[in-house]
Order: C-alpha cells, then sequence, then structure tokens
C-alpha cells in the first residue's frame, strides 16, 4: 500500500552497517588552490585498502576540521569511506602519538604563489587574494569561462588551456580572444612542457630521451625509454657511451645514428655545460641536426630565454631551413595541429554570441551560480546597471542575500575586474540583455523561483525551461525551500513530490500554470 519512491520502497526498512574503518599514518598535508582561491588541505595517507580500493588521499576541507580532529605531525588516524565513496579522517590513535609530536599548523601562505592567506570573519575557508597572477586559479578561472554552462569553448580542454598559459599567451578570458589574430603562432605549439627545463643561467635543456629520439632515426621513443631504464643508475656521459654502441645495432640507419650521437658527446666535452641529469642543453642538440662543427652561438643565444622549443623557433624568424626544421620538430612533444587551432578559433569566435546571463556566470564571481547570473542579468539587464547597483538595491533582489551582494560589490571594485570587462566588451561579447530575447510579453512570474516536475502536454522538458525565463521566471532544478511553486506533470518523480510536501511548497498542475500565465 505505501508503494515506492523513485529509488526506494516505502515500506522497508534499511538497516546501516557500521562504515569499514581502517588505521593508517598520515604522511603530510598538502594544500590545494581552488579557482576561487579557497585553500583544501589534503592528508597525504600511506596505502591502505578500504571497502575494495586503495585510498592514498583524504580531504581535511578547511582549518577548523584539522583543529577539530586535533591531528598532530606522524599520528596514525583511522579513515572511513563516506557513503562507501569519499573517504574521510573519522579521528586520531592517540595510543600511537609519538610523545614528541606537534600539532599541525596550518599555512599562512600561498603554496603556488607565496601570497599571504586571509579568512573573512565567519566563513571556515581560508583563501589566496592574489587572484591576477596566482597559477591554479588562473586555470580554473579559464577553465570555468570556457566551460558548458559558460562561454561553452569545448575545444579548449584544461590540457591546452594549461600549454596557453605556461607558455604566455593566456592569463586571463580577455587573452582568448587575441588567439584569433595568433593563428600562425599556435601552429605547432607544444601542449606539454614537462620536456624542458632550465639552468641558473637561463639556457633551454630537453629532455634526454627527446634528445635521442631526435637525433637519430628508425629508434623508437619506447626503445630508448627501455634503454634509459636499463642505465638508471649510470651518470649522463656514460649513458651516451652505451648509447652509443646501442644506436649502432639498430636498424640500417646505424652509420648516422652514431655520427650522430658521437659528434654530441664531442659537443659536450668541448662545451663547458652545467650538467643537469636526464636533460641535454637544447642548443647542443640543434647544433648537432643544423650540422654544425661546434655549437653555434646564435643559437645559443636564441636558446636563452624561451621557455619551449616551439618559442625558440618563432624567435629565430625562419632561421632554421625547411629540411632541419622538419628534424627539429621531432624533438617536440604533442603539439596544436591545424585542426585543433580551426576548431579553437571557430569556438572562440562562435561564444561571441552567449548571452549576457552566460558570459556574466562565465566571469567567475564568488557565489554567482547559474542561476542567480540569470536573474541578475534579468533584473539589471546590463553590465553598467550591475556594476553601480547599490546594497539595498541587490538586497531588494528575492535571491539575493547580504554574502551575495558583498560577493558582487567587491568584485567590481578591483580595477583588474573592469579592465577585464572592457576588453571583453572591445571583443564583442555581449553585456545586456536585449528585450527581444526575454520576450517578456507579461511579468507574470517576475522572480518567481520554479521548478517541472513530469510529462507536460504543451512543453517538451527544454520548452517549459525557456517559456518560464521568457515570463520573467527564475527555473530551478532541484527541490528546496526556495521555491515558490512546482509545476506538477504526468508521473512526477514521487521522491520529489514528497519531499515537495515535506517542505511545504505548493504543487500546482499545467492547466494551472497556463492560465496563471495567460
Amino acid at each position: 500500500l505505501l508503494g515506492f519512491t523513485a529509488k526506494i520502497p516505502r515500506w522497508a526498512i534499511s538497516f546501516k552497517y557500521k562504515a569499514e574503518s581502517a588505521e593508517t599514518p598520515l604522511l603530510s598535508i598538502i594544500y590545494q588552490v581552488g579557482r576561487t582561491g579557497s585553500i583544501t588541505p589534503v592528508a597525504n595517507l600511506s596505502p591502505v585498502v578500504l571497502a575494495g580500493t586503495t585510498v592514498k588521499r583524504a580531504s581535511l576541507h578547511n582549518a577548523n576540521e584539522i583543529e577539530r580532529l586535533d591531528l598532530h605531525v606522524g599520528d596514525t588516524v583511522f579513515v572511513e569511506k563516506g557513503g562507501e565513496i569519499i573517504p574521510k579522517i573519522t579521528g586520531v590513535n592517540l595510543e600511537k602519538r609519538l610523545p614528541d609530536a606537534r600539532p599541525i599548523q596550518y599555512i599562512t601562505h600561498c603554496p603556488e604563489c607565496g601570497a599571504v592567506l586571509e579568512r573573512n570573519e565567519g566563513e571556515a575557508k581560508h583563501f589566496c587574494p592574489n587572484n591576477a597572477t596566482c597559477p591554479p586559479q588562473i586555470l580554473g578561472r579559464i577553465e570555468h569561462f570556457v566551460s558548458k554552462r559558460a562561454m561553452d569553448i569545448d575545444s579548449l580542454g584544461t590540457e591546452r588551456i594549461r600549454a596557453l598559459i605556461d607558455q604566455g599567451y593566456i592569463a586571463n578570458p580577455a587573452d582568448i580572444y587575441d588567439l584569433v589574430s595568433k593563428k600562425e603562432a599556435l601552429l605547432g605549439l607544444e601542449i606539454n612542457t614537462e620536456q624542458y627545463i632550465k639552468n641558473t643561467d637561463g639556457h633551454l635543456y630537453i629532455a634526454l630521451r627527446k634528445a635521442l629520439f631526435g637525433l637519430t632515426e628508425g629508434i623508437s621513443l619506447t626503445l630508448i625509454d627501455n634503454f634509459l631504464s636499463e642505465c638508471e643508475d649510470v651518470d649522463q656521459k656514460d649513458k651516451l657511451s652505451r648509447f652509443l654502441d646501442f644506436a649502432g645495432a639498430q636498424g640500417t640507419r646505424s652509420s648516422s645514428n652514431r655520427t650522430a650521437i658521437q659528434t654530441l658527446k664531442q659537443f659536450m666535452s668541448l662545451e663547458k655545460f652545467e650538467i643537469i641529469e636526464d636533460f641535454i642543453p637544447l642548443a647542443v642538440v640543434v647544433s648537432v641536426l643544423m650540422g654544425k662543427e661546434s655549437v653555434d652561438p646564435e643559437i645559443m643565444e636564441l636558446a636563452k630565454g624561451p621557455k619551449t622549443l616551439h618559442d625558440m623557433i618563432l624567435a629565430s624568424h625562419g632561421a632554421f631551413p625547411g629540411a632541419v626544421l622538419r628534424r627539429i620538430n621531432r624533438l617536440k612533444g604533442n603539439t596544436f595541429q591545424e585542426g585543433i587551432v580551426k576548431n579553437m578559433i571557430q569556438g572562440i569566435e562562435a561564444s561571441r554570441e552567449q548571452p549576457f546571463e552566460k558570459v556574466l556566470f562565465g566571469l567567475g564571481i564568488r557565489n554567482v551560480g547559474e542561476n542567480t547570473a540569470k536573474l541578475l542579468a534579468r533584473h539589471f539587464e546590463t553590465i553598467e546597471y550591475l556594476k553601480n547597483a547599490s546594497t539595498d538595491s541587490l538586497l531588494a533582489i528575492n535571491g539575493v542575500g547580504e554574502t551575495l551582494a558583498q560577493s558582487i560589490q567587491d568584485f567590481f571594485s578591483a580595477p583588474e575586474n573592469l579592465e577585464l570587462i572592457d576588453r571583453l566588451k572591445a571583443h564583442g561579447l555581449q553585456f545586456e540583455t536585449t528585450r527581444e530575447g526575454l520576450i517578456l510579453a507579461n511579468k507574470k512570474l517576475e522572480n518567481l523561483r520554479i521548478l517541472a516536475s513530469g510529462k507536460f502536454n504543451h512543453f517538451k522538458r527544454d520548452e517549459i525551461v525557456d517559456f518560464i525565463e521568457s515570463q520573467g521566471g527564475i527555473y530551478v532544478k532541484a527541490v528546496s525551500r526556495n521555491l515558490d511553486f512546482i509545476i506538477a506533470g504526468e508521473d512526477m518523480g514521487p521522491s520529489k513530490k514528497e519531499k515537495a510536501e515535506q517542505l511545504g511548497i505548493k504543487l500546482i498542475s499545467e492547466d494551472e500554470f497556463l492560465k496563471m500565465v495567460e
């Protein structure tokens, strides 16, 4: 008689078994930086098997949690999986605490950029205030800006964004639109820069594995990696000597391969280069590929300063002949090919047409989510009106509280954010809501928070969402106390209906809704 919800039988009683617990040493705590600058401490644990998987890390959330658990350096901790999924530290085995163990002190400076951390009154999280140059914040902010719910530039994934940031092409969302005029420079840009390192004088070095691959023909990277793993405990000079014999035994190009490696060894012995294990000066490798009799001073100068081989090639202004350039390009890792660049440019161009509400959401104002961005865009209609809004005018909007109002005003009080908006405007992004876009025939639903559930006779799922918003309403995706009412269609989910009844939220039929909006 009681029936079922979408997930459970109402007539049944569930027994919750005590979660499986494991004991393991706390090795260290690292601190991760989010896109808004929030700091999240993460515990590194000695690997332990728990509920079928090996657990190595667990979030500690904030400074309050570390204090509540009374964590000390070297503690042995109890770990469980919340909902059998998320690892969490539940306590400390005090019997195993070391006599001289010191309480863990929360960091005071950002682990990525060194800025002094801040903590707002009444908030649990610490924040890094350096949102302009802190690397994880830059990456997170741009990832958020290009995400599907914001500007929807799906050709810009995390690895590509990271490559563009690392190599100085973008530092904020406005820089994305400058890429349109840099198509030629982007072709051949390296996605991964881990194969490079610089010495103390700023000269660029390349990984030994890539150097050997670029200097030889007919020897795969897999073979080279296998060779290097067997010589892991041998110094670089001996590695090159051994590889000379190895190359001589491989394929039809053995003679030319041996010559290239012999020349590399000779150049390395003649010049007084700083030795960095597993890396070779890029200028030496390029000089060998160009058939020079010694390390070319001009190439040495070109290799001082750039972050990658691609930067060095661009700085040479066509100095490398075509045949040599093809061999030099083998030194690169994965690169931006013509198809990738074309898709990126097309995605960037198309994003200029995204409506104001999506641009506003993409700006990443703290506490402004997707629904709030729609609400603000509809209420203020232009970025200028929102920027100049008083606290009272913000608080007068249903759904805007003091924390959100303060976040909005903080954002617009920062000169760098105003400069960003000006640049995005210049690139043609939408910073006002047109009346045609709103189609507000009336305002029967203005500022009402509405959810629709079930099947409808007059609307498809996307259509009813668009219709509610076109009448000034705010569509909400989940049942909560903030809802004004729910439009209950046929076969409405029983769990949603039950929760709505528990919260006292009004349910209306599709016909009642149509009468309401005439």
